[in-house]
């Protein structure tokens, strides 16, 4: 199911599963997650 709403966000361009980001995790994301450091203040 994460993969459907995934690529269906990525299409549409909205957040459906209200995690606050369209499609998948970006690279900052994922660099935040692994520093525990907010780059974009989100």
């Amino acid at each position: 199911m994460n993969y459907l709403t995934r690529k269906l966000e990525e299409k549409i361009g909205l957040d459906l599963n209200g995690d606050g980001r369209i499609g998948g995790p970006g690279i900052t994301a994922k660099l935040e997650k692994a520093t525990h450091i907010d780059f974009n203040r989100d």
